[in-house]
């Protein structure tokens, strides 16, 4: 009820939904409450969430500030398991973290559904996508949310175009619950790359951000 439009997947059927925004848009939160009414609206479902690392799955996707545990009710949880991260609903639906450094570990396990934060910032986006999508096997309508700040990187720019439904945001339409001292800080990057690039989420062509290596011209 609190969402602004851009945190909320469209109605209209979609396979692949993204939101590629600034820093502090909101899109760890957006990530979360679609992960739990999805979850908790499908009886014994199997959902995934992927982000870069294990600590981000733990810390930020599940028990962080806009985390799974914080906007899922108390009630509907029958049971947790902090080590892999996972979490089952009274439902019987499970909802499973996986890091993106490990791209293995998502081989062989199927889902309904998932939730991938930070796609730009996985170690081995290309394998942890291909072993995803070979899992993604359960349900009559498969769906990927993915969220994240972009980086100029060759997968990013496929993901933008594989996307069925992709929004852009900027840091500053998250501006009533954001601090002025936020603002204060982050004023020094308007009109930079980096600036761009985190508070706008624009994806910065890779010549211009300097990722063109000699050897590219060579070839």
């Amino acid at each position: 009820a609190q969402a602004r439009k851009k945190q909320v997947p469209p109605s209209s059927p979609w396979k692949i939904f993204g939101v590629r925004p600034g820093r502090g848009f909101g899109k760890t939160l957006s990530g979360a409450q679609w992960m739990g009414q999805a979850a908790a609206s499908d009886p014994r479902s199997y959902n995934f969430v992927i982000a870069p690392t294990y600590d981000d799955v733990r810390y930020t996707c599940f028990q962080g500030p806009t985390g799974l545990f914080e906007v899922i009710p108390p009630p509907l949880i029958a049971d947790c398991n902090l080590t892999l991260p996972s979490i089952t609903l009274t439902n019987g639906s499970i909802i499973r973290g996986f890091a993106g450094d490990a791209p293995e570990r998502l081989r062989g396990p199927q889902c309904h559904r998932a939730w991938c934060d930070e796609v730009a910032s996985w170690r081995y986006p290309e394998k942890a996508w291909d072993n995803l999508i070979m899992g993604l096997r359960l349900g009559e309508r498969p769906q990927i949310f993915w969220t994240g700040t972009p980086k100029p990187k060759p997968f990013v720019t496929k993901l933008c175009k594989m996307t069925d439904v992709l929004i852009l945001g900027s840091t500053y339409e998250n501006s009533e619950n954001l601090t002025d001292v936020f603002y204060e800080n982050v004023a020094k990057y308007e009109g930079t790359k980096i600036g761009r690039q985190e508070l706008y989420g624009e994806l910065i062509d890779p010549e211009e951000a300097g990722f063109v290596k000699r050897s590219d011209w060579r070839l």
